[in-house]
């Protein structure tokens, strides 16, 4: 069990730290193109 609880801990880690990657890029990518350009914000 204790693996299992393990391999839990890394997944909600990893996925939290996508998260908030994702979150960051978007919010430089804002800074860096600007309010007047315009942008595509699709699903993957």
């Amino acid at each position: 069990m204790i693996l299992k609880d393990q391999i839990t801990n890394i997944f909600v880690q990893v996925d939290d730290f996508c998260k908030e990657f994702d979150s960051q890029i978007k919010q430089m990518k804002l800074q860096t193109l600007g309010d007047h350009k315009k942008r595509r914000n699709r699903n993957r």
